[in-house]
């Protein structure tokens, strides 16, 4: 029988957005919330997360890189 894989809920959509603001980096929000790092790398690219400093839609903030909750 495959692995049972489990979805991001809201609380931990918006510990990725606050931790991404305070300047945290992706590896260790994967520790902090104990999940796999492809889960949340999958997270980021799926909603348009880039490395801060350069976005092309300026309606998203820069200091989280792009992502939103």
């Amino acid at each position: 029988m495959g692995k049972i894989y489990d979805q991001l809920g809201i609380e931990e959509w918006v510990v990725i957005q606050m931790r991404l603001e305070m300047g945290v980096k992706p590896g260790m929000i994967t520790v902090g919330l104990g999940r796999p790092a492809s889960t949340i790398w999958r997270e980021l690219r799926r909603n348009g997360w880039v490395r801060p400093k350069t976005h092309p839609d300026p309606e998203h903030s820069l200091m989280a890189g792009g992502y939103r909750a």
